[in-house]
């Protein structure tokens, strides 16, 4: 699944919640640096959808248990 885009934000989900900021010094190839990290019980799926200024992902938050985190 694809990162969701929005705010000057890259949002990818995995291991954690990860918010990038594509290319700080304004030179893309210097490469992302992270605006912010989200862990969670477990992954985080890999495709955040960002709607309206809301950020959804689907994360599991316990054991056999998945939910879908609504994020401002």
């Amino acid at each position: 699944m694809a990162p969701a885009v929005g705010r000057e934000t890259v949002f990818v989900g995995g291991d954690r919640l990860w918010a990038l900021d594509p290319a700080p010094t304004g030179d893309p190839s210097d490469g992302p640096a992270v605006r912010f990290e989200r862990e969670f019980e477990g992954s985080v799926g890999r495709g955040p959808v960002l709607d309206d200024g809301v950020l959804y992902v689907v994360a599991d938050v316990g054991d056999n248990e998945v939910a879908l985190m609504a994020l401002e």
